[in-house]
């Protein structure tokens, strides 16, 4: 499979903030979306980094890119 792209999207949930990798691949099925997710799990310092580098966003949780398949990986 080839990599054809990457976007990097950052967004929060109840007790994590996340790091959101898209990657749109092509093989012998098609195109697809696949998303590798990293879970790092929100403390007071983590919430106010997340915050001062998020501060000009109207939704300040951001949203998730929605893909057909994921991977998941949790840092505590």
């Amino acid at each position: 499979m080839e990599k054809v792209n990457c976007t990097t999207n950052v967004y929060r949930t109840a007790d994590f903030i996340v790091k959101q990798t898209v990657i749109l691949r092509e093989d012998d099925m098609g195109a697809y979306l696949f998303s590798r997710d990293t879970f790092i799990y929100r403390t007071t310092q983590r919430d106010r980094e997340y915050e001062d580098a998020f501060s000009f966003r109207s939704n300040m949780d951001g949203l998730r890119i929605p893909t057909k398949m994921s991977s998941r990986r949790y840092i505590y």
